[in-house]
């Protein structure tokens, strides 16, 4: 095992970098992925990076993610009911402990914990609860154990630091899977719990991706939840600055399987992360840069592999007009069709209102104005569930539904997206597309093309971001 010494000054000097312009005792955020923690070795690289913060005389604050691959172990588990996945991660994550030499307090933390997880998935099978409320509780622990993991190193450091789960204050509805923040309330709670341990000199490490409702139950925020816990700390703490640590360097300009030979993106605005993020080129969660924008502080969010290879994220417009190509699959239209809805008040909002209520999410909505047809597009695992919605309805509300498979959603971001927006539509004529939106409303231009002409398309208006780089 590598011997625990201190980090030596060049190790760091990107980091510095990165926090300049932060005055003494600022607060930064840092949030490390389950790709960086992904064994003993990364934990080590992640308690060095906490340290050369603290060396900066900056006051940090931990958010992690599980072990690269736990949450997924943990979800499967319950897919299908086999309680005895809790063993394995359990010994994964005590492994990881020994290996890095914690002292005896913090492998019991590690024990206890793992423990739960085996406790809890045996209490399901046993009593046949294999609900969503129990299944948050049991994911939660991928992240909980890693915060114990973390929080244990940094002492083993000298660090003084604390683990918290739900209790760090994030407050939500009661979605569970997907639970979405109570905003205004949570900012009051994390200010209220988080405060009083750094002005004691505490670091708190965060497990990410959890949150808890007003009565206590443990939530999930979703898939990539661990970036909305690392900007919602940031917002209600007023942090000069966040870090999301990963794998991967920076924002690149597209999926290096699809245009071939990316870029990093130096920088780009909130408002353009925000669509990234939406769009699902890189895995934030979509919700991600919501506080940052409501709260309008001005932090700044660096995205950084552990090479220092990075990308800017800010609340000001910069950097080339278009900056990113991204490329969604697997999407479906859904036609309807009727003279019967033409002038009929409130036919798309009754439409919209059936499909939420089958969890169907509206990717894109077109209507002509002579209202005699409605062009939705979904995702296709969405598609079932709205076939058998709509389908049973059409007959008796006097109109037709008509299905599509086989399409993707190809998306060009930038605050320069509408002047680019007449390449965009001779490259979708070229390639068969149909435009879904010009980028007056929001920093981008999407095309719905066939999913066999979509890796072409995506080619096609990358050369024209690249191209961006030079002449804008």
């Amino acid at each position: 095992m590598e011997r625990l010494n201190k980090p030596s000054a060049p190790r760091y000097s990107r980091l510095r970098e990165w926090v300049v312009g932060c005055a003494p005792n600022d607060l930064v955020v840092v949030k490390f992925g389950g790709s960086v923690l992904n064994g003993p070795p990364g934990f080590l690289v992640a308690g060095r990076l906490v340290l050369g913060l603290l060396e900066s005389g900056l006051k940090p604050v931990v958010v992690v993610s599980a072990v690269k691959g736990v949450t997924d172990a943990l979800l499967s588990s319950f897919e299908r009911r086999d309680p005895s996945v809790g063993g394995a991660v359990g010994k994964t994550y005590l492994s990881i402990a020994r290996e890095l030499g914690l002292p005896p307090e913090s492998v019991r933390d590690v024990s206890l914990a793992s423990a739960e997880v085996s406790k809890l998935l045996w209490a399901a099978e046993v009593l046949g609860q294999w609900t969503p409320r129990v299944r948050d509780l049991v994911v939660s622990y991928g992240e909980r154990l890693s915060a114990a993991l973390m929080a244990g190193l940094l002492r083993r450091l000298g660090v003084e630091a604390r683990w918290l789960g739900g209790e760090a204050g994030i407050v939500t509805d009661g979605e569970f899977g997907d639970a979405t923040p109570l905003y205004g309330y949570t900012e009051g709670v994390i200010r209220e719990r988080l405060e009083p341990m750094l002005e004691g000199g505490v670091v708190p490490v965060v497990a990410g991706f959890t949150g808890a409702t007003r009565e206590g139950d443990t939530t999930l925020l979703g898939r990539g939840g661990s970036d909305l816990t690392a900007t919602l700390l940031a917002s209600a703490l007023g942090a000069g600055r966040i870090v999301f640590y990963t794998d991967v360097p920076g924002i690149l300009s597209g999926d290096p399987r699809v245009v071939g030979e990316p870029r990093r993106v130096g920088y780009m605005s909130y408002e353009e992360a925000w669509e990234v993020a939406r769009l699902g080129l890189r895995k934030f969660h979509p919700r991600t840069f919501e506080p940052l924008i409501a709260g309008g502080l001005g932090v700044e969010v660096v995205v950084s592999d552990l090479r220092g290879r990075s990308t800017m994220i800010g609340p000001g417009r910069g950097g080339p007009p278009l900056k990113v190509v991204s490329l969604s699959r697997g999407v479906a239209r859904l036609v309807v069709r009727g003279p019967s809805m033409a002038g009929k008040r409130g036919f798309l909002s009754r439409l919209a209102g059936l499909l939420a209520g089958r969890g169907v999410n509206i990717l894109a909505i077109r209507q002509p104005p002579s209202e005699t047809a409605i062009e939705l597009v979904v995702d296709e695992r969405d598609l079932p569930a709205a076939v058998e919605e709509l389908g049973a309805r059409s007959g008796a509300a006097g109109v037709r539904l008509e299905v599509e498979r086989g399409f993707d959603i190809v998306s060009i971001v930038g605050w320069g997206a509408f002047e680019a927006l007449p390449e965009a539509l001779s490259a979708a004529e070229k390639t068969g597309g149909r435009l879904l939106s010009t980028g007056e409303l929001s920093p981008s231009i999407s095309i719905l093309a066939r999913g066999r002409a979509s890796p072409e398309l995506a080619r096609l208006l990358h050369r024209r971001v690249v191209e961006s780089w030079v002449t804008g």
